[in-house]
């Protein structure tokens, strides 16, 4: 390619070359469009896609979890917030949101005006009578391990430990 070229889907892709007409020539994003149809490849569902709606049935509820009161201040990094629920008695994962954080929020300014974490997460794809007996749990998975409330868990490594050493709620869980 020229230096500071247009590139389009037509560009070239190289080095990576199919065979057309008997002549070999690169692909281009054109070609790469529609995996099934042009390249031959499918995904299949996958494991968390097939879950809730097995269990589900119809679905259509308009139910939100909310996850709130997490303290971003003593969690080093970025960390993952997922929500399970004990639905017809199976527990099944309802959703992951990632939190993307400074190593040392103490040194943001930014950070210090917005210590509180809140996720979302969508119970759609259930009925509400699965949902109205359901209950939840949320995990918080770092770098230094995963926080939950549940007392069976081993102590967070982390300065949350202090926290959950005290009694303090690491979350707060509202279904509306």
């Amino acid at each position: 390619m020229v230096p500071n070229s247009w590139l389009t889907l037509e560009s070239p892709l190289n080095p990576f070359k199919r065979v057309e007409h008997g002549k070999e020539r690169p692909y281009t994003s054109l070609d790469c469009i529609n995996i099934e149809k042009q390249l031959g490849y499918t995904y299949s569902l996958g494991s968390l896609e097939e879950a809730p709606v097995q269990a589900a049935g119809a679905g259509g509820s308009s139910k939100v979890v909310h996850v709130s009161g997490i303290n971003r201040a003593p969690i080093r990094g970025s960390f993952l917030v997922s929500v399970f629920g004990n639905i017809g008695g199976k527990k099944v994962h309802l959703g992951t949101e990632a939190v993307l954080s400074r190593w040392s929020v103490q040194y943001c300014a930014n950070y210090q005006t917005h210590l509180e974490v809140k996720a979302f997460v969508g119970l759609h794809a259930f009925q509400d009578e699965l949902l109205d007996s359901a209950s939840y749990e949320v995990e918080s998975r770092t770098r230094d391990g995963v926080l939950t409330e549940s007392p069976s868990q081993a102590p967070p490594v982390t300065g949350l430990a202090a926290m959950a050493a005290a009694g303090k709620r690491l979350f707060r869980i509202e279904v509306r």
